[in-house]
């Protein structure tokens, strides 16, 4: 439910979710991650580079601690996409989170494509992409990239992103 609370916007009732789940569950993974990002999403909203990187800050050691503390595969799955998200949010020039986000949703792609749902994994990769672009990695980007260009059944925005990084898709 937080997840989808998160999801739908709705910041406070999402909040309320946590932490009644955290009372319940102390470091609850999933509740863990979804409170670093309510709190990585604030410091967009702070005044101040000085509150915005303690908030960014304070969001790492909840989605750190959610993925150190992931150990179902379900759990693991949904804490590498909210830290991928906000890794790849934050400014890399302030913050230099790029890569990890990169290497969360790589991370990701990979539980995923063993699942066999290959819509969420080519999204999943191809936000690992465009985290190694930011991240000033092109090599790691182009091999995802390279590798989406190849995969069937890819949805038209990830087409269109290859497209437009000049790589021609299967479909």
């Amino acid at each position: 439910m937080i997840g989808e609370l998160f999801h739908l916007g709705l910041e406070a009732r999402c909040l309320d979710a946590i932490k009644v789940d955290l009372a319940a569950k102390p470091g609850d993974p999933v509740a863990l991650a979804y409170r670093g990002a309510l709190v990585a999403m604030s410091a967009g909203k702070a005044a101040g580079l000085g509150k915005k990187t303690r908030l960014v800050t304070e969001a790492y050691l909840d989605l750190d601690a959610a993925v150190a503390a992931s150990a179902r595969a379900e759990d693991h799955l949904a804490v590498l996409v909210c830290r991928g998200n906000v890794s790849s949010a934050v400014p890399n020039d302030v913050f230099g989170r790029a890569a990890q986000g990169a290497a969360d949703f790589d991370a990701a792609a990979g539980i995923v494509a063993a699942s066999k749902d290959p819509v969420f994994a080519g999204n999943c990769l191809a936000q690992a992409a465009a985290a190694y672009e930011k991240a000033g990695l092109p090599e790691d980007a182009g091999s995802r990239w390279a590798t989406l260009a190849a995969t069937k059944g890819l949805g038209s925005a990830i087409r269109l992103q290859l497209l437009d990084r000049g790589f021609q898709t299967e479909d």
